[in-house]
């Protein structure tokens, strides 16, 4: 068995963490989304009947993107997301308010090539592309009213 020392252990990781962010000072391009998002939340409690209806949120993501094997990239980056859903229980108001924190990972395809007149004075260049991805996320802050009243 190989035993490391602390100062390794930490040595190790820093030599990682300064190899990932060289990679991303290198990347191809940097791409930074604002959007909304809509969100509606779910109760397992059967009684009483809790009823809950999507609201718009904000949304948040920078990624950098890295084009390899012509036309094929893959995005990496962070995002900071609002889901936010109104309710009612019997004859109480819910309101939810929340943001999440999270790291995702997209692969593009490209399908196939529509026009692609890169090389002229229009540079027109149409794709269609298949996106493969994932996230994880986590739950950073939020409140949550019941009758205009803050719980949490």
């Amino acid at each position: 068995m190989i035993f490391f020392k602390s100062n390794t252990i930490i040595q190790i990781l820093n030599g990682f963490i300064l190899f990932f962010i060289s990679t991303c000072a290198y990347a191809q391009s940097i791409n930074v989304e604002i959007g909304q998002t809509t969100a509606a939340y779910t109760h397992k409690t059967q009684v009483p009947k809790v009823k809950f209806f999507p609201v718009q949120g904000q949304a948040f993501r920078v990624a950098y993107a890295q084009e390899f094997l012509r036309n094929q990239e893959l995005n990496i980056g962070v995002s900071l997301e609002q889901a936010n859903s109104l309710g009612s229980v019997i004859d109480s108001e819910l309101v939810y308010e929340t943001q999440f924190l999270g790291v995702f990972g997209k692969f593009d395809i490209n399908i196939f090539n529509v026009i692609n007149r890169k090389y002229c004075s229009s540079c027109t260049d149409i794709q269609f592309f298949a996106t493969l991805g994932g996230q994880l996320s986590t739950l950073v802050g939020g409140t949550q009213k019941t009758n205009e009243v803050t719980i949490a």
